[in-house]
């Protein structure tokens, strides 16, 4: 009942709540188990609560020889490891998330699942960081046990050092932002191989990913070739189209930009038999309803590309013809916009009428204005 309880509350964001329901239950003499701490550790990476996170991993069993000093036997699985490095991550705790890493990864390389959660949390805390060269350092070694010829690195003793798991998609989602980081095409082509060697499936998220790191590793002519595939494929969804469009934005293509979602819309309308503007539509559609993401993207191309009528427009018209709700970084960009193109009082004007200035503290044009928030 009280993990029930627990984890409805996390699900629906209420997270101090159900670290308050979390202390009845400790007063109700109720020890908790893995499944308890799995959902108060997403609590507290939530919360940033460092001091509560540490105080649940006191209660983890770490090893045989530490049970006669824990009460409550709770054993460090792979999901706990996993869901340690993630808190002492989000709670600006690094070396505590690589001292566990080090320690489980050594002890226990194989579970039955292969340990491969462990590691892709460890790559995504380092890329949270911006720290992307440990963390393509780390993913290079995680390549060693793929038995893949598109990564030559030295062979250690497998008898004394067993290999690493195999990557999944949730470790290449987290490698790949790295790749874009600092600009490394070998390696995401690599990692590309490795998909088609592997026959992994590549979902929408992947290939967004995929397309992302081309882009920004300056290809954008292999970005668009994979979204083209995917498209072609019905795998490109409204993380792909996103992809591809802020990718034709970066690059400062606003033409190519209005050009796909122009495609979105015509395809949308040709088929807008209801007035249903749900994302989850049928995967294998020719394009998805554009989302608050490819208007936050439109608009950005506009405020980079000095095309401000334009991006007034289009936030003047995004929730009838879209069905999205302008939120803070659509206003952002229309104010950049304006203040980029010297049209200062209208910018002024703009962030009274629609921005909450204790909101607008980080906005573009705040800094301008004297007494702002």
């Amino acid at each position: 009942m009280w993990n029930s309880a627990i984890a409805g509350q996390v699900a629906q964001g209420r997270h101090r709540e159900a670290l308050t329901l979390y202390s009845s239950m400790a007063a109700a003499n109720t020890k908790p188990n893995g499944i308890t701490l799995l959902s108060l550790l997403t609590a507290c990476s939530n919360l940033g609560d460092l001091a509560r996170g540490k105080k649940l991993h006191a209660l983890i069993t770490a090893d045989a020889e530490d049970e006669d000093h824990n009460t409550h036997n709770i054993p460090l699985t792979e999901q706990l490891a996993t869901a340690l490095i993630t808190m002492y991550s989000e709670c600006h705790a690094l070396g505590e998330a690589i001292a566990l890493f080090e320690k489980f990864s050594q002890r226990h390389w194989r579970s039955t699942e292969g340990g491969i959660g462990v590691w892709s949390a460890m790559i995504a805390a380092y890329v949270s960081y911006q720290l992307y060269t440990p963390a393509l350092k780390l993913f290079a070694s995680l390549l060693v046990g793929s038995s893949s010829p598109l990564f030559s690195l030295p062979q250690r003793n497998t008898t004394q050092h067993p290999l690493p798991p195999s990557p999944n998609e949730i470790t290449l989602l987290s490698i790949l932002p790295a790749c874009a980081e600092v600009g490394d095409i070998e390696t995401g082509k690599k990692i590309h191989h490795y998909i088609s060697e592997k026959g992994l499936r590549i979902t929408d998220p992947l290939s967004a990913a995929l397309i992302s790191m081309y882009s920004r590793s300056g290809s954008l002519d292999n970005a668009r070739s994979l979204f083209d595939q995917m498209r072609q494929e019905g795998i490109a969804g409204i993380n792909s189209w996103n992809a591809i469009i802020a990718a034709y934005g970066d690059h400062r293509l606003p033409q190519h930009v209005f050009e796909l979602f122009e495609a979105m819309n015509r395809h949308n309308n040709c088929n807008h038999n209801h007035h249903n503007h749900n994302h989850n539509h049928n995967q294998n559609s020719i394009a998805p309803y554009p989302d608050k993401v490819t208007l936050n993207i439109l608009l950005h191309t506009c405020s980079h590309t000095g095309l401000v009528n334009e991006a007034l427009h289009i936030v003047s018209t995004m929730k009838e013809a879209h069905g999205v709700e302008p939120d803070i970084q659509h206003h952002c960009c229309v104010i950049d916009a304006l203040g980029r193109a010297g049209r200062l009082a209208e910018a002024e004007t703009y962030l009274l009428q629609n921005v909450d200035t204790k909101e607008g503290v980080g906005l573009p044009f705040s800094g301008r204005r004297k007494n702002v928030g």
